[in-house]
């Protein structure tokens, strides 16, 4: 992303709020499909079921999820992927 700053507590991150959510919603966390690209992805991609870096991903998420798609998150990866 071009000039943007992402802030965030360091007492949650993306894979809490989305546990949270899921289990409001009584989906297992194991059937939730998730996609990211930064460190702030990390846990949240390790932690659902199947879990997608975008092909723009940092080179510190090598190896994390299960999945990697062949387009950008500006290049309407997800869609593409889905």
């Amino acid at each position: 992303m071009h000039n943007c700053c992402e802030v965030q507590s360091s007492r949650v991150n993306k894979a809490d709020g989305l546990r949270e959510l899921c289990q409001v919603a009584g989906i297992p966390l194991d059937q939730v499909w998730a996609f990211g690209d930064d460190l702030n992805d990390v846990r949240m991609l390790s932690e659902v079921g199947w879990g997608v870096r975008m092909a723009n991903h940092l080179p510190a998420l090598n190896g994390i999820g299960k999945d990697i798609t062949d387009f950008s998150n500006e290049a309407d990866g997800v869609a593409r992927y889905l």
